[in-house]
C-alpha cells in the first residue's frame, strides 16, 4: 500500500471483514515473559475494534480508529485489563 510507503513502516497485515485472522511467527531473543505491542493504522474510516490474542496464555486490544501520518501502538492487556505479561517458554513463536 501507498501510505505504508508514505509512513515509511514494514508491510502489516490487512485486517477486515473479509480477513479477519491473522497468524503469525515470531522468533525472540530467549524464551521468557515479554509485553506484547501491535502497530497498526486504519486507512479508511473505521469503528473501534477489539483483537482477541488466543493461545496457551489469552489477551486482547482495543484498535482505536487511526487515519493520521503516523502509526498507532496498542498494548495487548490481559483478561482482567492490565498490561499482559505473557511467559513464552520457546525462541520460536506460532500465534493466531
Amino acid at each position: 500500500m501507498k501510505v505504508l510507503n508514505l509512513l515509511g513502516t514494514q508491510p502489516m497485515a490487512y485486517l477486515n471483514h473479509n480477513q479477519p485472522v491473522v497468524q503469525y511467527d515470531l522468533r525472540l531473543s530467549r524464551p521468557g515473559r515479554y509485553v506484547l505491542l501491535l502497530n497498526y493504522f486504519t486507512p479508511e474510516p473505521t469503528t473501534t475494534t477489539n483483537v482477541v490474542l488466543e493461545g496457551r496464555e489469552k489477551g486482547r486490544a482495543i484498535l482505536y480508529n487511526c487515519q493520521y501520518s503516523t502509526v498507532y501502538r496498542q498494548v495487548v492487556t490481559d483478561l482482567r485489563g492490565r498490561v499482559g505479561i505473557f511467559y513464552f517458554d520457546t525462541q520460536q513463536l506460532h500465534q493466531s
